[in-house]
């Protein structure tokens, strides 16, 4: 019995970790792992067929969450959110927070999981650690654009209007650092990939252990984004992505 019910949650967690939750609170937990066991960057449990909607709710910190396969709707307390602030939803479904303008973390709202980060102090000058009213700091460190990379280990953090991109692995204790110009703050995790708009074209963000991080032209193209920086995004269409304007 323990040996099927196993199998069942597995295949279960294959399909969606809101029914894993579910079906561990409903059944012998013996035959399931806590999610909070595994590490946080494990896919398996990331709730990337939901959104969060960002509409007000009248309880405190209480959040909708809809499911892009079924349409369902499910409310969730992220009570997180009591002493951090959001910067950014990954493609995974991952929060990123940060805590007293300095703790990066990453929280998965379903189980609740907080993954701890390298401080956003090792990405920027001294200077500007406490600089700036709360208004414009939280302007500048939206991090649109962040995630996973395919390595499943590597957490790449994009601030595209401040052009700087931080990568690091869990247990770092510093950010490594890209800067870059890309005059748009269009920018997209896809399948594991960084990539954003340039001047020239669409870059992309590679790493490998014998060169330092770069951007690459992925695919050039003929338009002047300076122009309408804002009005050009990259959309993630689940299974393929696009530009839009």
């Amino acid at each position: 019995m323990g040996q099927r019910a196993g199998l069942i949650a597995d295949r279960v967690l294959a399909y969606d970790v809101v029914d894993y939750i579910r079906f561990r609170a409903g059944g012998p937990r013996r035959c399931s792992s806590e999610p909070r066991s595994h590490s946080g960057l494990d896919r398996r449990f990331h709730p990337w067929r939901w959104i969060m909607l960002q509409e007000k709710l009248a309880v405190l910190d209480h959040y909708r969450f809809l499911s892009t396969s079924t349409g369902e709707c499910i409310q969730v307390d992220i009570r997180e959110l009591r002493d951090h602030e959001l910067l950014a939803v990954t493609a995974e479904g991952l929060l990123v927070l940060v805590h007293d303008r300095k703790h990066i973390r990453l929280l998965n709202p379903l189980t609740h999981q907080l993954t701890e980060l390298p401080p956003l102090t090792t990405l920027l000058p001294p200077k500007n650690h406490n600089s700036g009213s709360n208004n414009h700091f939280y302007i500048n460190f939206r991090a649109w654009g962040s995630g996973i990379a395919n390595d499943d280990s590597t957490v790449v953090l994009c601030f595209s209007r401040l052009g700087m991109i931080g990568m690091a692995k869990l247990g770092d204790d510093h950010w490594t650092l890209l800067r870059y110009h890309s005059g748009t703050p269009a920018a997209l995790m896809f399948a594991g990939r960084f990539y954003c708009v340039g001047v020239d074209g669409l870059m992309v963000l590679e790493t490998s252990a014998d060169q330092p991080p770069r951007l690459e032209l992925a695919v050039e193209m003929d338009m002047h984004v300076l122009s309408y920086s804002d009005c050009v995004h990259l959309v993630n269409n689940l299974l393929e992505f696009g530009l839009g304007a």
